[in-house]
């Protein structure tokens, strides 16, 4: 009896392995998590430190589940410009660096002075997708290297640019189609 109870408690060990890890994703926005959630599909778990759309990122004042968060992040997003200045005091405080950081406003190559608000900008979103889609695939993740491709299919089939690209996404239900691909294929 002691050696099947063994083999049993063996066997249960090895099935209850756990799946690979998930890509930690931290962004200060909702609006930067939204789309981390859509380009990484399953394979990653998306924080938010500002949930709310009515919360005001200028009187934010960091909170310990907010540096809990940014410590076992593997990406962190943030806006940048000084739309969200507690993110850099978060991360300077952190114990852990995260593997990469992506600031919206380094991809539009935007300066402190322009207008923080970045999501309005129709280039952002595109930008926002180009980067975690290459650092989900660099992860070997395979819901970002689809949505490269459906976002570099897309781009050729449709003959837009990427400023009417974000918008036309959002209309057509490109990026939920290829998720829709992913799973058939899987």
């Amino acid at each position: 009896m002691g050696t099947a109870l063994a083999a049993l408690l063996i066997l249960e060990l090895c099935l209850a392995r756990p799946a690979a890890a998930a890509e930690r994703i931290v962004a200060a926005e909702g609006v930067y998590a939204d789309i981390a959630r859509q380009v990484g599909g399953p394979e990653v778990q998306v924080t938010s430190i500002l949930d709310n759309p009515a919360g005001d990122p200028h009187l934010y004042e960091a909170t310990p589940s907010a540096a809990r968060a940014v410590a076992g992040a593997d990406l962190l997003i943030e806006n940048g410009i000084g739309y969200d200045p507690w993110m850099a005091r978060l991360i300077a405080a952190s114990p852990h660096v995260p593997g990469q950081v992506i600031v919206v406003a380094d991809l539009l190559h935007r300066q402190p002075g322009d207008n923080p608000h970045l999501w309005y900008d129709p280039a952002s979103m595109p930008a926002l997708v180009r980067a975690l889609a290459a650092r989900l695939a660099a992860a070997d993740f395979a819901s970002a290297r689809l949505v490269a491709s459906l976002y570099r299919e897309r781009q050729r089939t449709t003959h837009i640019g990427d400023a009417n690209l974000a918008r036309h996404h959002c209309d057509s239900g490109w990026l939920e189609s290829g998720f829709r691909e992913l799973a058939r294929r899987q």
